[in-house]
């Protein structure tokens, strides 16, 4: 039960985060990700990492969210878990064009990634 405790309360951060309230529920879903890790929790937490960049980005924390980002990468290819690889290439692309709209080819690249790993 545990674990389903750390996922809801991550799950119920982000629903209320897409509805607009953001400062109290960034710090839930924040939460909800270090609750899982402590229990030693792996499955679903690239992807929920990846929801988390995303959030920070729609703060302003461009750099914090592509940080985020590439650790999450970085820990999906070690535990071996490639389902939301795709996804997170996405929304990496999606936060280097907010970062610099007049330079897209490093948001290019994070989406023709996104594709080829979908494409796999």
């Amino acid at each position: 039960m545990p674990i389903w405790e750390a996922l809801g309360r991550f799950l119920h951060g982000w629903a209320n985060w897409v509805l607009g309230d953001q400062q109290i529920e960034l710090a839930e879903m924040c939460q909800g990700i270090e609750r899982l890790h402590e229990l030693g929790q792996g499955f679903y937490r690239p992807y929920l990492r990846g929801l988390l960049a995303e959030a920070h980005a729609d703060e302003g924390k461009l750099d914090i969210a592509l940080a985020e980002l590439d650790d999450v990468l970085t820990e999906a290819s070690t535990m071996d878990q490639h389902f939301s690889d795709a996804e997170l290439h996405r929304i990496r692309g999606e936060i280097l064009l907010k970062r610099d709209p007049t330079n897209t080819p490093p948001a290019e690249e994070a989406f023709l990634t996104a594709i080829a790993v979908t494409q796999q």
